[in-house]
């Protein structure tokens, strides 16, 4: 991957339309456009279709969506006195496997280019009121009103399509013959069975924002615009819950949805701080960019991408809270180029953080990604197993590994351990041995081929051509090697000694 080098600080504005306009993540679908150009269909939920549908006292009305969004950009003129009034058909996509239903319309945007001050009031229940404040008067007839029905019901389940109907209402003490411009987010969430669920559906998500070049890019560009033109050492953007920054904006767009959750009855919002720095202290793991401000540079070498998440409130000041941990890194050549895909390194590690302000100020709203701490946590990899195949015995213990108290993710992710290395070698010497067995095709030899050959960054070969753990590996980068192995050994093995007693009598 070529270096990433940062000029100029674009525009909020502009930076919001790049996002909304170049699509998401989890590509899952092509377009053909003309019969020449194929287009990238986003995996999440977005309007696909407006139409007006009727309209009082409206002069004339324009309304459109942004690409790949759920926000619509509505042109509304009142024709003289008396409230105006004008409906639109909207019809959504669920582009994923998940369901979704709507949860509120929701305001990301600092509406002064939109004629002028904006601040909102929500409603609650099926059909959704929200009211968009023009001035600062107070006023109700100096507002308009957003109001939402969903005759068909409110779910969208996957690959299926919802239409519903919005109605704008202009009030009588807004001046006529003028322009009103609204720029309004119809927001749709995830529906899931438990926080579990939420938190892997996240994480699944921003794996796939890294491993697709279009939101990686994006994302690596938001990142760069923190660069302040101290020397370098970490950067850090966020989707804290009601910011109208451009850092929750670029956030929530790239997740597309999939930040607001709905577990049974409760809506929940995940916040997530995306924290890219060398993390593991290897300068050949993560990605490589350089930042440039004015006449300086800075590099910053080897920088994995931690996603810190939680589903509380965050609205208690000065207080901990629980946040999830997860760290991504990937691997590259001599060159600097990435190699393969972006990856997960350890477990989604359960910890604590201050509440704060979004930059780290005294407040609420936030969390310090620096103050992060682990909770006391046995997290267990593999169950392990016990086989018998021609009378040779392949076995290997459960293997689980404990966390402390109040310990870093740095310190987590660097650390070494005997347990993980054992393991490992023990995987690598029955994928091997099950390999090397020529009277067990068919047996999930192909599945094994393909773990041991996924995991070659982790060992060396020795001169007898057996595998040999790398010493110097830490427990972070070896356990999902190991459970990529177990999962594909103990399948192989148990259809093995299987076949083995059948033969055998």
């Amino acid at each position: 991957m070529p270096k990433w080098i940062k000029i100029t600080v674009c525009t909020a504005l502009s930076l919001i339309f790049c996002f909304m306009t170049f699509g998401y993540a989890a590509l899952t679908t092509d377009l053909n456009i003309g019969g020449a150009v194929s287009v990238e269909v986003p995996y999440g939920l977005f309007i696909t279709n407006i139409e007006p549908k009727s309209s009082s006292n409206v002069d004339h009305q324009s309304v459109d969506h942004l690409d790949y969004t759920t926000t619509v950009d509505a042109l509304i003129d009142r024709r003289n006195s008396g409230a105006g009034t004008v409906t639109y058909k909207i019809t959504v996509l669920n582009n994923t496997d998940l369901t979704y239903s709507y949860r509120n319309i929701y305001y990301q945007l600092d509406l002064k280019d939109y004629n002028g001050n904006g601040t909102y009031e929500s409603g609650f229940g099926f059909n959704k009121k929200t009211y968009q404040y023009i001035n600062n008067t107070g006023s109700s007839s100096r507002r308009i009103g957003v109001e939402t029905n969903f005759p068909n019901g409110t779910m969208v389940a996957p690959h299926d399509s919802l239409e519903f109907e919005v109605t704008y209402t202009i009030g009588t003490g807004m001046d006529a013959a003028t322009d009103w411009r609204t720029l309004i987010n119809f927001q749709f969430g995830i529906n899931v069975d438990g926080e579990d669920e939420a938190i892997a559906i996240v994480e699944e998500k921003f794996l796939n924002i890294l491993n697709t070049d279009s939101t990686y890019n994006q994302l690596v560009d938001v990142l760069d615009n923190k660069f302040t033109g101290a020397e370098w050492t970490s950067n850090y953007i966020g989707n804290v819950v009601g910011s109208s920054s451009a850092d929750s904006v670029a956030v929530n767009t790239l997740f597309a949805g999939q930040l607001q959750i709905t577990v049974g009855d409760e809506e929940m919002d995940a916040t997530v701080l995306i924290k890219h720095e060398n993390l593991d202290g290897n300068k050949n793991t993560g990605d490589d960019y350089t930042a440039v401000n004015g006449n300086q540079s800075f590099s910053g070498y080897g920088c994995e991408m931690t996603l810190y998440l939680t589903v509380d409130p965050l609205d208690r000041a000065k207080q901990w809270v629980p946040v999830y941990a997860v760290v991504f890194t990937c691997d590259r050549d001599a060159n600097g180029n990435i190699v393969g895909d972006w990856y997960r390194i350890g477990d989604t590690y359960e910890g604590e953080a201050d509440v704060v302000t979004y930059d780290g100020n005294t407040g609420t709203g936030s969390f310090v990604t620096d103050h992060w701490k682990s909770k006391y946590m046995t997290y267990k990899v593999i169950d392990g197993y016990n086989y018998t195949v021609d009378g040779v015995n392949y076995s290997l213990g459960a293997y689980s590994y404990g966390v402390g108290y109040e310990v870093s993710i740095k310190s987590i992710v660097t650390g070494t351990e005997a347990n993980a290395t054992n393991t490992m070698q023990t995987l690598l010497n029955h994928a091997k041995a099950i390999i090397d067995n020529k009277d067990y095709a068919g047996t999930g030899i192909v599945e094994v081929e393909e773990a041991y050959a996924a995991t070659e960054r982790y060992y060396t070969v020795d001169a007898n051509g057996n595998p040999v753990v790398d010493a110097e590996m830490t427990r972070a980068q070896l356990i999902p090697a190991i459970k990529r192995l177990y999962t594909a050994v103990d399948k192989a093995l148990l259809q093995m000694e299987a076949l083995s007693n059948e033969r055998n009598g």
